[in-house]
This record gives C-alpha cells, structure tokens and sequence, in this order.
C-alpha cells in the first residue's frame, strides 16, 4: 500500500473515479459486452471435471451448465474439499487441506490503457 503513494506522486498513476466498486462494475460491464454470464448469490453444489477439464457446474437448485471457462472467487480449500471430486483433486488431499493455514489473500491488477474511459 505504500507503493500506492509513490506511484501517484511520481508516476501519474491514479484511484479510480469512483473507487474500487466502479471498476469492478466497469469491468463487469465489458465482460458482459463480450458475452461473459455471471452468477451471482447462487450456491454451487460440484464442479465436474473430466479428463482435467472443466465439464459443468452443478447448482444447488438442480441447473447444470457446461461453460467453456469457470471463474470462481470461493476459498481454494473449500472449492477443492468440497466441490471437487477426490479423483481430481490430485495432489489437494483430505489430510493436506486439513493441515494448511489460511491468510488473507489479494488479488492485485497493474494495467494501462491507450485511453480515458
């Protein structure tokens, strides 16, 4: 975070207008122009892998759908010990998700533009 200071005073680089949640919501906006489909307050109950690859996503209300790529925002331990069969878990074990330690996590994104938007 204190990066974030230098950047602004030495390089030009600036928040967001509007903050964090506009860019999340025009980031959104164009995924949905390139025909992104997000689901949003839904409970997925398995993520079915065949072959190392993604072959639906199972809700918990009994839709199924077989998207081509999945992004998912769900704790890595729990995405693995819950909605992934052991088969394809490999390495991610019972016994190993058990024995880890959790920590914050962030997701940092650094990009430029040609453009004002």
């Amino acid at each position: 975070y204190a990066l974030i200071v230098h950047l602004e005073q030495a390089a030009g680089v600036w928040y967001v207008r509007g903050g964090t949640g506009e860019l999340v919501r025009a980031l959104e906006r164009a995924a949905r122009g390139m025909g992104v489909r997000f689901h949003y307050g839904r409970t997925v109950s398995r993520v079915r892998v065949r072959e190392r690859r993604l072959e639906a996503i199972e809700f918990a209300d009994g839709e199924r759908i077989a998207p081509q790529l999945a992004v998912s925002n769900l704790d890595p331990a729990v995405l693995y010990g819950r909605l992934l069969d052991a088969p394809v878990r490999r390495r991610w074990t019972a016994p190993k998700l058990g024995r880890l330690r959790h920590s914050m996590g962030l997701y940092v994104l650094y990009f430029a533009t040609n453009g004002e938007y």
